[in-house]
């Protein structure tokens, strides 16, 4: 197969903005199709500083999503750029690579150098920098809105507890009713009617009298029958009535309110170091699958390089196959080792794309039809510059373990506030009751008064005393599953530091050995590509065989592969490890590109 170099590109972008004097690399659209070089970005620079003050965190990233400011709008977005020279493109089974500096060249020694990526060149190209990348994955991240939200809804909830030391003032409509009524009897009677139904469930019971009007039967008519019985009569009775009640209640004495009002804002504590432990998750996955994208890119360097030399291996071989110069089987295994190379380069295209485009829908990037590049170089960082002990004191303040140990006290006084509740509660209770009726409310015949109407205001203020002495201990069954619940959030609190602080160790190991380990590849590469040229010099001499070449060609693949696992893992740790102290790259990180301009 035919390799085809098709033409060199280079990559020049500009930094973007100031953070607090500190410039951050990153990606700035200017009028130019061109853009200038990225320098490599050293992370070791993200451990510079260090913040405790998990609160003023949470308010620095509030501010940044709840205000963006215009800067960092312009500063998250893709730049699209035209290729220039620089870059090495090659096309291979039927894709298209873009390689940095010199890939292939016998000049390039240094495994950095060494990155691939697959393209397609009938598209444009769109470029974002690391800490670009980052920010951009934190202000347009839905799950930190909707934790941010959260947090919103908790304030307010802590609002609405403290409005318990407020009096309550209410207005019951209490009714607006029709009255008629018609009553037929045979006795005489002077008692007073029912009661207003209007009035039910208040201080009040104010009367309708109804029956005023019998007392008008004639003491004649009495007389005529010793029984008290008359003859049958009806009488008749029809008016409007409105009943409206003001209640005023306020409560002086209650020993669970102080501790609903705690739990409240605990809940919203709690809630506020979550919404940081899913930002530094977010930031911790898009920097993980950064370094993972550029593992693959070492990787597609380590295999292209591989299946171009077995190809020229095989056409050499092809050559003295038709010159009888070697057997068949040795020209097939050739021919089957370039076909596994080409499997194998395939499923590193396949982790590429697939690495790339979890870090676009991360990002929220939706220019689909783009080549999307991430150009800027991890450099290597150099060891953890932080003591254990002062790594373990910070990742005991790791948010999702003070969210656990803030849930754990708001149960806690959940707890307390059911068993206070079993205290007599005093309050201030006060009604103020007005009765309009348009109409008579005494019976017809005689004829009512045209026109007639009445109204009557009533009020009451008094102290009012209420002791739940006993209610099946259903307080006290709901203050205990509170307490085990509070339990069981402070054991979940241990386990999660645990957990953490096992990691975080487990990441300084990886980074101790990690480290010598990358060296020594270099070193060992660096050797062999010296070697590599003198083999070279040798061939064009006629003293080796063309073979010697790729033999240590394949040996400079190997070591490229080892180079990209090795690095994976050291970053990796690394990102780890700043995810879970918490530094620059989270409060400091946000605050400065907060304040910096």
């Amino acid at each position: 197969m035919r390799i085809k170099q098709i033409s060199s590109m280079s990559r020049r972008f500009f930094n973007t903005f100031w953070v607090s004097c500190t410039l951050l690399v990153g990606i700035f659209p200017t009028g130019s199709s061109k853009a200038d070089q990225l320098l490599p970005l050293d992370v070791s620079d993200l451990t510079l500083e260090i913040s405790t003050s998990n609160s003023h965190s949470y308010q620095k990233l509030s501010q940044l999503l709840s205000v963006m400011p215009p800067e960092v709008k312009e500063s998250i977005s893709p730049v699209r750029f035209q290729p220039d020279a620089g870059m090495n493109s090659y096309e291979f089974a039927g894709l298209s690579f873009q390689c940095d500096q010199l890939f292939g060249s016998h000049i390039v020694y240094s495994l950095s150098s060494q990155r691939c990526r697959p393209y397609d060149p009938s598209l444009d190209h769109h470029a974002l920098g690391f800490k670009n990348l980052l920010l951009r994955s934190v202000v347009l991240s839905p799950s930190i809105a909707a934790s941010l939200s959260t947090v919103d809804s908790n304030r307010w909830l802590v609002r609405q507890s403290f409005s318990s030391w407020y009096p309550s003032l209410s207005l019951s409509s209490g009714s607006l009713m029709s009255v008629n009524i018609s009553n037929t009897q045979n006795y005489t009677s002077s008692g007073s009617g029912g009661s207003n139904p209007s009035a039910s469930g208040t201080s009040f019971q104010p009367t309708t009298e109804i029956g005023n009007s019998r007392r008008r039967i004639s003491q004649t008519q009495m007389n005529q029958d010793n029984s008290g019985l008359v003859p049958p009569y009806t009488q008749t009775s029809s008016y409007l009535q409105a009943y409206p009640v003001l209640t005023l209640n306020w409560q002086l004495f209650d020993l669970s309110r102080s501790s609903s009002i705690s739990a409240s804002k605990e809940q919203l504590t709690a809630s506020q170091f979550q919404a940081l432990d899913q930002a530094r998750q977010t930031i911790l996955s898009v920097a993980t699958l950064y370094s993972q994208l550029q593992a693959s890119e070492y990787q597609i360097a380590t295999i292209l390089s591989l299946c171009v030399s077995s190809q020229k291996l095989l056409e050499r071989y092809q050559n003295q196959l038709e010159q009888g110069l070697i057997s068949k089987a040795v020209f097939l295994s050739q021919r089957s080792n370039l076909e596994l190379s080409k499997s194998q380069l395939m499923s590193a295209v396949a982790t590429y794309q697939s690495t790339l485009e979890q870090i676009k829908v991360s990002a929220m990037i939706s220019q689909m039809a783009t080549n999307f590049v991430l150009p800027q170089t991890l450099a290597l960082p150099q060891s953890w510059p932080i003591s254990l002990d002062q790594t373990k004191e910070l990742v005991s303040q790791y948010p999702s373990i003070l969210a656990y140990e803030h849930q754990a006290r708001q149960y806690s006084q959940l707890s307390q506030g059911s068993m206070n509740g079993y205290w007599p509660v005093i309050s201030i209770l006060g009604y103020l009751t007005y009765v309009g009726t348009q109409g008579s409310q005494d019976y017809s015949p005689p004829q009512q008064p045209s026109g007639a109407w009445s109204s009557q205001v009533s009020n009451y203020i008094g102290l009012n005393f209420t002791w739940n002495i006993f209610d099946g201990f259903s307080s006290y069954n709901q203050a205990r599953s509170y307490a085990s619940q509070s339990l069981s959030y402070t054991q979940q609190s241990l386990a999660e530091s645990q957990s953490l602080l096992s990691e975080a160790m487990s990441s300084i190991e990886e980074i101790k050995y990690t480290l010598p380990l990358l060296t020594s590849l270099d070193s060992s590469y660096q050797a062999e590509a010296q070697a590599y040229y003198s083999y070279l010099l040798r061939m064009q001499a006629g003293i080796d065989d063309y073979s010697v070449i790729f033999q240590s060609q394949q040996q400079l693949s190997s070591l490229l592969s080892s180079y990209s696992s090795s690095y994976q893992n050291l970053f990796s740790s690394y990102f780890q490890l700043i995810a879970l102290t918490g530094m620059h790259l989270n409060a400091s990180f946000f605050h400065q590109y907060q304040d910096g301009n």
